[in-house]
């Protein structure tokens, strides 16, 4: 009797479980056939959200033997991250001879401990290294203080930095690129980033945060100052050497390598996030507050703001925008690259990393350095206009199509050793672009990645903005990519 309720109560069971697995099926189904149709981002699988990001999770070498094999590493911005072309298209397509370029850099990925692990897994089988990196090295200090602590970092305007989802993601990539995923972690893999079903669960998930965390009102805006800060000088040396001993160590280990690396572009007509002051918290927040409300084209600094303000970033900023008025802005630049070596929080690359890149590691055999950052300055030479300098870049890091081709062309003057240069034949600022190397012609005319990557920067563009006090540089680039959507949909 028992035998046969058991047997009623298994077939119940697998019964109401095959239907659940049909719905499941059909619903999964549904939802490719509707990504497939309409291509629209709602149905896409965590997969193709994340290759949108500019996020690879997938190595492959071709076993070619006689083409030339170029790897880039780096964080979002050589990842191609907010514009619908990346170096390895531009490489790849002008290249003189046959080449194989793969791309390994990821959005928010410090180059020490992360992009630096990926180049000495898999350096070996590329004769050329590409490294465009720094803007990201804050978050190796921040996660390396996280992991010691065993418990998030936080931030000034309490924000947690926490170590373990990008070591985790670091280690989930590195097992993907040498196929060491076990059974199990494929399919756990597969579930979680390649079933549209997931994605939407995750995004559902993301957005019942989001609105239970808006219940919670506080000020997501740092600070002009603060009297204490979490990260300070002594950091930044330790950041800036461990970045110039990590590639040279990696030039050690691999000495028949070709390294080029650039200096990065930063962009110095945003104003710093926050600075360390002795002095009145209240006092200064609010004057400084008030120079920047009434910032029109020129900041009103008299003695006594200056003596309040006397060695801090934000007057190193106020100057450069001053300077600018009565010079140019090649002239200028000084003012904020001093800022920025001010700023306690530098989401910006420092400029001590970029002095060390130009100055002391092109002294090493086989390490070649393309200073970007300096022929962007010389550019600057008699122009006034901020808007000619802000369109160079997406926001106060990111490159645009414009300032991607100034890194792209001198990477590969080293490359290929020759001085040519990659001209502009075309480009209509809506993802229609014609490049040309020598005999070389490259066409890129791709609308729906150019207004794909105008969304992800405005949405980049947005979150950041919460966070500054100061609104310069964030409204141009927030309106310019608003009329470039419209203008272009």
């Amino acid at each position: 009797m028992r035998k046969i309720r058991f047997n009623k109560v298994s077939k119940y069971f697998f019964f109401n479980l095959l239907i659940i697995f049909l719905i499941f099926f059909l619903l999964e189904f549904t939802l490719r056939l509707s990504y497939k149709i309409t291509k629209n981002k709602v149905f896409e699988t965590q997969f193709q959200t994340e290759l949108r990001y500019k996020k690879n999770y997938e190595f492959q070498l071709l076993k070619k033997k006689n083409n030339l094999k170029i790897a880039i590493f780096g964080g979002s911005t050589a990842a191609g991250f907010a514009t619908p072309y990346s170096f390895q298209e531009v490489i790849k397509s002008l290249s003189p001879v046959d080449v194989e370029v793969h791309n390994f850099a990821a959005p928010a990925d410090p180059f020490v401990n992360y992009q630096s692990k990926l180049i000495e897994l898999y350096g070996d089988n590329f004769d050329i290294i590409l490294i465009y990196a720094g803007h990201n090295e804050v978050l190796t200090h921040l996660y390396d203080k996280s992991k010691k602590l065993q418990k998030p970092v936080i931030l000034e305007n309490r924000t947690p930095v926490n170590y373990f989802r990008a070591e985790k993601d670091l280690q989930k990539r590195i097992k993907l690129f040498s196929n060491e995923m076990t059974f199990i972690q494929n399919i756990q893999f597969y579930l979680r980033y390649k079933l549209v079903l997931a994605n939407l669960a995750r995004r559902l998930n993301k957005k019942l945060s989001t609105f239970k965390n808006s219940k919670t009102t506080y000020d997501p805006a740092f600070n002009f100052f603060y009297n204490y800060t979490v990260l300070n000088d002594k950091d930044k040396i330790n950041v800036t050497m461990n970045f110039k001993n990590e590639i040279l160590r990696l030039s050690k280990i691999y000495e028949n390598k070709k390294f080029i690396i650039s200096t990065v572009l930063s962009n110095n007509l945003y104003p710093p996030l926050y600075d360390l002051t002795k002095k009145n918290l209240t006092k200064i927040n609010q004057a400084t507050g008030k120079l920047y409300n009434d910032y029109k084209k020129e900041f009103n600094l008299d003695d006594k703001t200056r003596n309040l303000l006397k060695n801090t970033a934000h007057l190193q900023f106020m100057d450069q925008i001053n300077c600018i008025n009565q010079s140019d802005i090649h002239g200028c630049l000084h003012h904020g690259i001093g800022s920025r070596k001010k700023e306690k929080l530098f989401y910006r690359s420092l400029p001590q990393i970029n002095e060390v890149i130009s100055n002391q590691l092109d002294k090493e055999k086989n390490i070649y350095v393309v200073d970007s950052a300096f022929i962007l300055k010389n550019k600057m030479r008699n122009i006034k206009e901020h808007n000619i300098y802000h369109d160079y870049f997406t926001d106060y890091q990111h490159l645009s199509t414009q300032g991607q081709i100034i890194v792209v062309n001198e990477f590969m003057k080293k490359i290929f050793d020759d001085n040519i240069n990659i001209q502009i034949l075309e480009d209509d600022k809506c993802g229609k672009i014609k490049l040309k190397r020598k005999s070389k012609i490259l066409t890129l005319n791709d609308k729906k990645s150019y207004l794909n990557s105008l969304e992800i920067n405005l949405n980049w563009l947005n979150n950041a903005s919460q966070k500054s006090r100061s609104k310069i540089g964030f409204d141009y680039h927030i309106n310019k990519a608003l009329k470039s959507f419209k203008r272009c949909k």
